[in-house]
């Protein structure tokens, strides 16, 4: 399998549909390849593309935003990938479960694990509570378009908050 331009730890530069650039990191990735990615969205944005050392202090704190998403802004260089984070310890940006809830009358939901080792991969599901929605990120994998449409979204609106989960 091919190599891939990205590893965990790695900050990147994502095109905002207005103008500039949001920040996201690489928190899980499949070490030789495959197209999903789990990764954390900050809450800044920049004029042009910043340096590394502009962004490496963001942490989980900052982040307004977290999904499994397809790898293609990574891979086609429409992402920039800014380098490594000095201080990256996997541990400290954990992948959480992910919500998913039944479409049709919203009666049933599940927490649904993923393997770290490879985001794209299932590994199990449970029954939950449907109030839960919004308190778990949403289970599904948003491509790269969206990532770029949702982060500027958020920026613009000035959601700082906290907020994990999709809109």
């Amino acid at each position: 399998m091919a190599r891939v331009p990205y590893k965990e730890g790695d900050l990147f530069a994502v095109p905002l549909r207005s103008e500039g650039y949001g920040i996201g990191i690489v928190a899980r990735a499949a070490k030789y390849g495959g197209t999903f990615i789990f990764g954390y969205f900050f809450d800044r944005a920049f004029p042009v593309v910043p340096s590394l050392a502009e962004v490496e202090s963001l942490s989980v704190a900052d982040a307004i935003y977290v999904t499994k998403f397809a790898n293609h802004g990574l891979k086609s260089g429409e992402w920039p990938i800014l380098g490594a984070a000095a201080l990256f310890e996997r541990a400290k940006w954990p992948m959480p479960q992910f919500f998913r809830k039944e479409i049709l009358y919203g009666k049933a939901a599940w927490l649904v694990t993923y393997d770290e080792d490879r985001p794209g991969r299932f590994i199990n599901e449970f029954r939950c509570d449907p109030s839960l929605a919004g308190q778990f990120p949403d289970d599904f994998i948003d491509f790269y378009g969206a990532v770029e449409i949702k982060l500027s979204m958020m920026l613009a609106d000035g959601r700082g908050s906290r907020a994990i989960s999709t809109f």
